[in-house]
């Protein structure tokens, strides 16, 4: 099993459009660079699967994909 990190500033519709195309026994971790609070109750009530974290600040690429991987509960991780 794996866990699907994936990185988002200002991409609600794109990030909705594939955790909907991603089976529900993925986890999926998405890090919402842009503090969209909106997007972290929509998904985490919709998806049970999903986790969304948003931190205090705009971390860029590398650092919020090692946010991402830190939370993972699996052995592997799926960067997208």
């Amino acid at each position: 099993m794996f866990t699907l990190v994936v990185l988002s500033f200002h991409s609600q519709h794109l990030v909705e459009n594939l955790v909907k195309n991603i089976p529900n026994n993925i986890p999926i971790i998405i890090v919402e660079n842009s503090k969209n609070i909106m997007l972290k109750t929509k998904l985490e009530e919709e998806f049970k699967n999903v986790q969304v974290l948003i931190p205090e600040e705009n971390l860029g690429f590398s650092k919020g994909m090692n946010l991402g991987i830190q939370e993972s509960k699996t052995d592997y991780v799926f960067l997208n």
